[in-house]
């Protein structure tokens, strides 16, 4: 799975893809289909964007963001909403850059959750 993978659009067969419209909904629907998740900032290419790991899939894949290059730290932590657009993956940062402990601590309470989700419920 790649790093911000998102269901398949489901833009009207109508709507020609090249058009504007298409291109716009392609990337708002990609951009609502967005996974939550935890992203540790591996690599950073200042003016370009930086390289993150999906914490939860293992996934890693390059952002491209200029601001978000300037001011990212190594080792950082960032929940995130990853989306593709065209050639290009963007983040909807949800939440403050975490560091050490913090980032540990979310991906202990996340890892948990999911594990209570996917657990079948006896009544």
């Amino acid at each position: 799975m790649a790093c911000g993978s998102s269901r398949p659009s489901s833009v009207s067969p109508r709507v020609p893809w090249s058009s504007t419209e298409g291109r716009r909904r392609r990337q708002l629907e990609a951009r609502a289909s967005a996974r939550l998740s935890l992203y540790r900032v591996d690599r950073i290419e200042v003016g370009e964007g930086i390289e993150v790991s999906d914490l939860l899939s293992g996934a890693s894949c390059f952002l491209n963001d200029s601001s978000l290059s300037t001011t990212a730290e190594v080792g950082y932590v960032v929940p995130a909403r990853v989306y593709p657009a065209g050639s290009f993956r963007f983040a909807v940062l949800v939440g403050p850059a975490l560091g050490g402990a913090e980032a540990a601590a979310a991906l202990d309470f996340l890892s948990s959750e999911l594990a209570l989700r996917s657990t079948p419920r006896t009544s």
